[in-house]
């Protein structure tokens, strides 16, 4: 994140060491951990079996889960910290070759495992998000590098393009293109729909997207509203709307397409937490809800639990909880 403040946010209430630990590893979202196994964030430096068990709840309050043991190939070892490749480009020379040039020279077979394992296919050079960073502050803004890079195709050019994008420039008809090259989660709701999120167009995208029937789509819309909802004031919502959503949502959440069902029940959580006027709404659409199963292929189905989500936020104090900045 752009500052401490909303680093320590992003992860589950637990000590500044360990999150210092996990930043250092090249981990700036808690999604990025379900590439690596609890033995693995455990040999990270500041991170104990305690804060582990918090990571473990936050993953699972959204549908996702450490990878495990005998998913590994290899040798077992930390997360790398993020390196530098010692290499200087100068701004200028910053075209989709220089770049993906880079990102292949930044990969690691490991974390390219790991990618493929989640959901990721070929073709992907396994590049740390962290890892990203210094090539993003020289670059900034460029949505016609952005472009290029997300057509190539490659997982890491596609999630770099999104760190590089300027959302305000792009029309409904470029996100739609984007959404339609999301070929999973990552993709779908943390690149596309994170993009969306800072654009004053993104609830109108959001509401069709959800209305497609599409999976990732659909997901990719709940998604846009949970990143907006932490971001926006309360005021620029309609409170009618998110209401006839939440009742959606615990109408058609258990029929849902697995996916939606993550970014579903974590909308009806970031109500809850997040948008005031309807917390206790929320937490009550949570209660009916119960327990939402989510099945994953070849692993073992997630548990979601919204109003556990909303009621260990009640007690840390942070109902009404905005981020600062909606990308890291």
């Amino acid at each position: 994140m752009t500052n401490t403040q909303a680093l320590e946010n992003e992860w589950p209430k637990m000590s500044k060491p360990a999150i210092r630990g996990l930043h250092n590893a090249g981990f700036v979202r808690l999604e990025e951990l379900t590439n690596v196994s609890e033995s693995d964030v455990l040999k990270i430096h500041g991170v104990g079996p305690k804060a582990v068990e918090l990571l473990r709840e936050a993953l699972d309050g959204r549908g996702l889960s450490f990878r495990k043991m005998n998913e590994e190939r290899g040798n077992q070892s930390a997360p790398e910290p993020v390196k530098s490749t010692g290499q200087s480009i100068e701004v200028d020379n910053m075209d989709v070759q220089t770049v993906m040039q880079e990102l292949e020279a930044l990969g690691k077979e490991r974390t390219k495992k790991m990618y493929l394992s989640s959901g990721a296919h070929e073709p992907v050079f396994g590049v740390a998000t962290g890892a990203m960073k210094p090539m993003a502050k020289k670059i900034k803004k460029d949505q016609a590098l952005a472009e290029e890079l997300y057509a190539t195709g490659n997982y890491d050019a596609m999630y770099f393009a999104g760190v590089i994008a300027e959302p305000k420039a792009m029309t409904e008809e470029d996100f739609d293109r984007w959404i339609e090259g999301a070929y999973f989660f990552m993709l779908s709701d943390y690149v596309v729909a994170v993009t969306l999120a800072e654009t004053d167009i993104a609830q109108d995208v959001a509401d069709k997207w959800i209305q497609s029937g599409e999976e990732l789509k659909m997901s990719a819309g709940w998604s846009c509203y949970c990143w907006l909802l932490g971001n926006r004031k309360d005021e620029e919502f309609s409170e009618t709307k998110l209401a006839g959503m939440l009742e959606t949502v615990k109408e058609t959440i258990h029929d849902a397409p697995e996916r939606t069902k993550s970014s579903m029940n974590n909308f009806v959580a970031t109500v809850g937490i997040s948008y005031v006027p309807l917390h206790e709404v929320a937490l009550q659409t949570a209660k009916e809800m119960g327990p939402v199963e989510m099945k994953r292929d070849g692993k073992k189905s997630s548990i979601l639990r919204a109003a556990e989500s909303i009621e260990k936020e009640v007690e840390r104090g942070k109902i009404g909880f905005k981020r600062k900045y909606v990308r890291c």
